[in-house]
């Protein structure tokens, strides 16, 4: 009887220890318990086997979490200063805000390489168009001049009259008549010109007027003026373009 009475006692004093080391765990990791104990069972022979037992407020227990976690965030704190070889954590935040700064400076400065490149590219571009346009003036003139020249050449009695019926009715072949890089066709002007004296041949030296005194196209009985009927025939041209 005796060694089934130790037996009890011992397997009591065991599930104490156990309860004891449970409660410690809650209180210490968890937090989610109030209850602990503050001693073991007396493997002396305590009669009872129990355990006097000990209760945490949620007051302590928070102030045991705050602890624990205080002293992780310091040991993490002190591993991060280390490791960049930091003194202290005013020398890192002082580290990071001059980085910080850098970075915007950075990026200022790639905004200003931007604005200058756009800024470049856009005087470029005018100059480029503006360029372009003067080496259009140079070809529309030499062409113009290489046409007054075949005119005169025709026996016209004023190139210009020949040149702005042309430019009127044959505005594309006209175009056509120099090329981009400024080489006129000799070929092609002279059958512009023979075109405008088939169609105008009063405006030529010995030339027969298509409409002469008392014709249902002149009933004013005069003989009409080949500027002033060019000119007429680009303004109506004109007129077409820009409704178009």
């Amino acid at each position: 009887m005796s060694n089934v009475i130790r037996t009890i006692r011992s397997t009591n004093a065991e599930a104490g220890v156990s309860l004891h080391k449970r409660r410690n765990w809650y209180a210490e990791g968890d937090g989610s318990t109030t209850t602990t104990t503050d001693t073991a069972p007396d493997k002396g022979g305590d009669k009872s086997g129990g355990a006097a037992d000990k209760t945490f407020t949620q007051a302590e227990l928070d102030r045991i979490i705050n602890e624990r976690l205080g002293r992780a965030k310091d040991t993490t704190t002190k591993e991060l200063l280390a490791k960049y070889e930091v003194p202290d954590e005013d020398t890192l935040a002082n580290l990071l805000k001059a980085s910080k700064e850098a970075q915007e400076a950075k990026l200022s400065e790639v905004e200003k390489a931007t604005k200058a490149r756009e800024s470049a590219e856009t005087k470029a571009k005018q100059l480029e168009d503006a360029l372009n346009a003067e080496r259009q003036a140079r070809r529309t003139d030499m062409l113009h001049n290489a046409v007054t020249l075949a005119a005169k050449d025709a026996r016209a009695r004023d190139a210009g009259d020949v040149l702005l019926w042309l430019q009127a009715n044959h505005a594309g072949e006209l175009a056509e008549a120099i090329s981009e890089d400024n080489k006129l066709n000799a070929k092609a002007i002279a059958g512009l010109i023979g075109k405008a004296k088939e169609a105008k041949p009063y405006y030529f030296e010995g030339g027969r007027a298509g409409a002469g005194p008392g014709s249902p196209s002149n009933s004013g009985g005069g003989t009409p003026s080949p500027t002033e009927e060019a000119r007429k025939r680009a303004a109506q041209m004109n007129k077409r373009l820009i409704r178009g």
